[in-house]
C-alpha cells in the first residue's frame, strides 16, 4: 500500500461527514454512554484479548474524542494539531513494522466501542485491516424478547464453540444451522483447523458475493451464504474459486433476495384455482407431458411411500394419454442429486420428491434448471426455487385424540409417541419440522380432553427408527392406547391398542395424495402455478388438509358405532371450517390461560403443551466433551 498523505485521509472523513449531514445523520462517532448508562457499562464482563472483526466497531464508549472523527473513524481534526501529528506518526509506524499494541474496547450487541485506542482503529481501518487486536469488555443486554436479543445471544453461543464472531444473520436459528451444515453436533468445538478454513471460505464468499457492488453488510453476506450453504452445501463453499462462487451466487439471486424481507413464506390453504389473465385463457398454461415421483424408501417396506405411488397411479388414470409417470428410488447408497438429474435427463418437466430427506437434492436440482417445476413433500422452505406440500395433520391428529378420549376411562393415561428429528443428522431436524410435531401432540391432546376432561397424555419421543421402542416404554407405564407419528411403519402409525406385545389398529390418517397431486398438476396445466409464484414475494408452499379433500380419519372395526358418530361430525366441521382443534379457551403446561382462534399459518409458532400433557419438548443434546468419552 502506497503512503498518503494526512490530508488525503482527513478529505475521507469530511466526505462522510457531509454526507452524513446531508441525510440528516449523526456524523460522528457513536457513543457507548449515549446508549448505556454507566451502572451498566461497569458491570461489563472481562473477555480478555482477542480479535474483533474491524467492521464492528463503530464508536467510543465516552464522548471526549467522538468529534474528532467522521462517523466511518477517518480523522477530521487537521494536521498541524498535536491530533493530527500524532495520527500521521502513527500511521508511519504501521506502514513500517505495524500496530501490535491492543486497544481497549467495550462490546455491546456485538459492535464495539474504543476506550482506548481510537487512533490506532482509525489508522488500521484506512490501511483495509479485517481485525484489531483488543482487550474486550462485555455488555450483555438485559433480557428482551426482541429478535435483534435472541440474534445476539445465539451468536455469543454459536462464538463460544467456534471461535467466530464476524458471521451475522437476521434470522433467528441461523447460527444452529450453520454449525449443522459444517457438521458440527449443537455446541461441539471446532478445531482450529476448521476455524482458519471457515475464515477463508468467507472471506472468498464475501468477495464474491460483493463483486463490484462495493462492501455490504455482514448480515446480508451471512444471510447470502446460508441461502448458498442450502442449497450447494459446505465443502463446495470450501474448494470453490470466487469466479465459480459468483456464477453459483447469480443462480440463487432470489433467494438472496428473500432472505433481506419479511415476505418469507407464501402459505396456501386453498385448492381454490388461481385467477389467471386473458393471454393465460387463450394461450393456455405449460405443457406437461412426463411427470417423475421421486422416493427415498421402497412402496413394500414404507406406508408413506405406497401412499403417494397410490398417488402416482391415480394420476395416470387420471391424465391416462396425456402424461406418463416414472417412479424413482433412492437407495440407500445413493445420491439423491443424481437420481433426480436421471429423472431430467430423461425428459420429465415435473418434479414430486416425496420425503423431507431429498429436499435438499431437489432444491439443488430446482437451481440448475429453473425452466422445470420441482416439489418436495414436507412443512414448508425458504426457497422460491422449489415448492411444497403438505397436510395439515394437526386437524387428522385431533380427531384421533377425541376417538382415544371416547375409548379410554376416566383419568386413564394416553400415550402419544412422537418423533424427535433433534439430532438426526439431516434436514429434517428443523425447528418448522419440530414446530408442527409439537401441533400435532397439542391439537391430540385437546381432541382427547374434549371428550373426556380427565385424560392426560403421556408423551414420550423417539429417534429415527426407534418408534417401537417408544411403544414398549409407553406399554411399560401400564398404557394401552397409544398414538404414533413414525410414517415409516404401519403398525405402529396411528392409534392403536397395545394388547399382548402387539399393537392393534383403531384409527388412523388417511391421505388422498391422488387428489392433491391430481391438482397441483392441474395448476401447472393451466398456468396458475405460474401465477402464484409471480404475485409472491416468498417461497410458495401448499398446506392443505380435510376441506380440500385430502386429508381424512378412518375407523376400524374395533370402534362402536357411537364413536364413529362422533367421527363424521367433527370430520364435518373441520371440513367446513366450523370448528378446528386450535379454537376455543385452554390451558397450557405453564398454567396460562389461552382464548384462541390460531389459523393455519400461525401453527409453526408453537413453543408450548396443552395442560393435560406429561412430557416437555425435546431440546438439542450438547456434544460430548473429548475428555468424557
Amino acid at each position: 500500500m502506497e503512503m498518503v498523505t494526512y490530508k488525503d485521509i482527513q478529505r475521507m472523513g469530511q466526505k462522510e461527514y457531509i454526507a452524513a449531514v446531508i441525510k440528516g445523520e449523526y456524523p460522528y462517532l457513536s457513543v457507548l454512554e449515549d446508549l448505556l448508562p454507566d451502572d451498566r457499562i461497569n458491570r461489563g464482563v472481562d473477555l480478555g484479548l482477542t480479535h474483533i472483526p474491524m467492521e464492528f466497531v463503530v464508536g467510543t464508549r465516552a464522548s471526549g474524542r467522538t468529534k474528532a472523527f467522521a462517523r466511518n473513524f477517518m480523522p477530521l481534526m487537521g494536521q498541524s494539531t498535536e491530533f493530527g501529528r500524532k495520527w500521521d506518526e502513527l500511521y508511519k509506524s504501521q506502514m513500517e513494522v505495524g500496530i501490535r499494541e491492543p486497544i481497549k474496547a467495550y462490546e455491546y450487541m456485538n459492535r464495539y466501542y474504543v476506550e482506548e485506542g481510537n487512533k490506532r482503529v482509525s489508522v488500521l481501518k484506512f490501511c483495509g485491516a479485517d481485525t484489531v487486536y483488543a482487550h474486550v469488555i462485555r455488555i450483555l443486554p438485559i433480557s428482551e424478547d426482541t429478535k435483534e436479543v435472541a440474534l445476539y445471544r445465539e451468536l455469543i453461543d454459536f462464538e463460544r464453540y467456534s471461535g467466530v464472531n464476524y458471521v451475522e444473520f437476521t434470522m433467528p436459528g441461523s447460527y444452529e444451522r450453520l454449525q449443522q451444515m459444517v457438521g458440527k453436533k449443537p455446541g461441539e468445538a471446532w478445531t482450529e483447523e476448521e476455524k482458519r478454513d471457515f475464515s477463508s471460505a468467507h472471506y472468498h464468499f464475501r468477495k464474491a458475493f460483493e463483486g463490484k457492488g462495493g462492501k455490504k453488510p455482514a448480515a446480508a453476506v451471512g444471510d447470502a451464504m446460508m441461502a448458498f450453504l442450502e442449497v450447494y452445501g459446505y465443502p463446495e463453499l470450501l474448494c470453490s474459486t470466487e469466479d465459480e462462487l459468483a456464477k453459483k451466487i447469480e443462480k440463487i439471486r432470489e433467494d438472496i433476495t428473500l432472505r433481506q424481507t419479511d415476505a418469507m413464506v407464501n402459505m396456501k390453504f386453498s385448492a381454490e384455482e388461481v385467477k389467471t389473465g386473458l393471454l393465460t385463457k387463450v394461450f393456455g398454461g405449460e405443457k406437461v407431458r412426463k411427470v417423475a415421483f421421486i422416493h427415498d424408501a421402497r412402496p413394500g417396506i414404507s406406508g408413506w411411500t405406497l401412499g403417494h405411488e397410490h398417488g402416482r397411479e391415480h394420476v395416470q388414470r387420471v391424465f391416462a394419454g396425456e402424461i406418463e409417470t416414472t417412479a424413482y428410488l433412492v437407495g440407500e447408497n445413493d445420491d439423491p442429486t443424481q437420481v433426480i438429474m436421471q429423472a431430467v435427463k430423461d425428459g420429465n418437466t415435473v418434479f414430486f420428491t416425496t420425503s423431507s430427506q431429498l429436499q435438499s437434492a431437489a432444491l439443488r436440482c430446482a437451481v440448475e434448471h429453473p425452466d422445470l417445476s420441482f416439489l418436495n413433500c414436507s412443512q414448508f422452505s425458504l426457497h422460491r426455487y422449489i415448492r411444497t406440500y403438505h397436510t395439515r395433520m394437526y386437524e387428522a391428529y385431533f380427531m384421533l385424540g377425541a376417538i382415544a378420549g371416547a375409548l379410554s376411562g376416566d383419568d386413564e393415561k394416553i400415550g402419544f409417541a412422537g418423533y424427535n428429528a433433534e439430532g438426526s443428522g439431516d434436514d429434517f431436524a428443523t425447528s418448522v419440522e419440530k414446530a408442527a410435531q409439537i401441533a400435532n401432540v397439542n391439537a391430540f391432546a385437546l381432541g382427547a380432553q374434549m371428550v373426556n376432561p380427565g385424560a392426560k397424555i403421556v408423551l414420550e419421543w423417539f429417534g429415527r427408527g426407534d418408534a417401537a421402542g417408544a411403544f414398549d416404554r409407553l406399554a411399560a407405564k401400564g398404557i394401552d392406547f397409544i398414538c404414533s407419528l413414525d410414517v415409516t411403519r404401519p403398525g405402529f402409525f396411528g392409534l392403536v391398542c397395545y394388547n399382548d406385545g402387539a399393537p392393534l389398529l383403531v384409527a388412523r390418517p388417511i391421505w388422498n395424495w391422488g387428489v392433491y397431486y391430481e391438482r397441483l398438476i392441474r395448476r401447472i396445466l393451466d398456468n396458475s402455478f405460474q401465477a402464484e409464484y409471480e404475485e409472491s414475494a416468498g417461497a410458495v408452499s401448499y398446506y392443505w388438509g380435510s376441506a380440500e379433500g385430502v386429508l381424512d380419519v378412518e375407523c376400524t372395526d374395533c370402534v362402536p358405532s357411537s364413536t364413529k358418530n362422533l367421527l363424521e361430525l367433527l370430520q364435518s366441521s373441520v371440513r367446513t371450517w366450523l370448528w378446528h382443534p386450535f379454537k376455543g379457551t385452554f390451558r397450557t403446561q405453564s398454567g396460562e390461560e389461552m382464548n384462541v382462534d390460531l389459523r393455519p399459518e400461525q401453527m409453526h409458532g408453537m413453543t408450548w403443551l396443552a395442560e393435560n400433557i406429561e412430557g416437555s419438548i425435546p431440546k438439542p443434546e450438547p456434544a460430548v466433551p473429548d475428555s468424557a468419552e
